[in-house]
């Protein structure tokens, strides 16, 4: 399955090595490839399968994962009663970042709007909408993903008053591969994090939504209904 899936950052990486004095010759001789195919990676007109571009990974892959991280931070409490913050990398790119439990705000009197309802007691109707919860995937290379989990902080009654501040504590959840991140995502309403949070219809979307990315960002998946077109 790894074999065939495409690197989004073909011409980024080309670009990088050319900079570096490689030759489009010298690509192709360490990709087993054309020149002429080289050219093309460079041009951003044709995306490499990953399994051609192993040897370039192996020197530039560690430069571009640096380039894509985020930072997280969690709360832990100790012994004594006091929080202290532990700061969290994870490299690669984020595949989906899918909000829930999302609740709605007056943007004139900041008040929590209850549900069910299109506006305010003070009769506004100018609702804004922020999520209380955040699964995020993030692509760590050779088919491998870790997922965070993120928890708003701030209360509701002061989320309106800071909305800079929409601050979340974050845990890693995982690494998985293809098969085994599916797995979790379909059984999401079992697994502890998310278990008396998540809706039914926020875990379907999330089931559909994590699937679209992955064909999208060139994970090929089973159970797929492919139409593909002749040129």
């Amino acid at each position: 399955m790894e074999d065939k899936k495409k690197y989004r950052y073909t011409k980024q990486l080309i670009t990088m090595a050319l900079r570096d004095g490689w030759t489009q010759k010298d690509i192709a001789d360490a990709c087993r490839t054309q020149q002429s195919v080289v050219s093309g990676w460079k041009n951003g007109s044709v995306l490499a399968k990953e399994s051609q571009l192993q040897r370039l990974l192996e020197v530039y892959g560690p430069k571009l994962r640096r380039r894509t991280f985020k930072i997280y931070h969690d709360l832990q409490k100790d012994s004594q009663g006091i929080y202290n913050i532990q700061m969290i990398k994870v490299e690669g790119e984020v595949l989906l970042s899918f909000p829930y439990r999302n609740k709605k705000f007056c943007a004139k009197c900041q008040a929590p709007i209850p549900e069910n309802t299109t506006s305010c007691s003070c009769s506004s109707k100018i609702i804004k909408t922020l999520p209380t919860r955040r699964l995020l995937v993030h692509s760590m290379g050779k088919g491998e993903f870790c997922l965070v989990h993120q928890y708003r902080l701030i209360k509701d009654e002061c989320q309106m008053q800071f909305p800079e501040t929409n601050v979340y504590a974050s845990k890693v959840v995982g690494r998985y591969d293809v098969t085994l991140l599916l797995v979790w995502i379909d059984e999401v309403l079992t697994q502890a994090c998310v278990s008396t949070e998540m809706m039914l219809d926020e875990s379907i979307l999330l089931r559909m939504l994590v699937r679209k990315a992955l064909l999208e960002y060139g994970y090929p998946i089973e159970g797929v209904e492919e139409h593909n077109a002749s040129w």
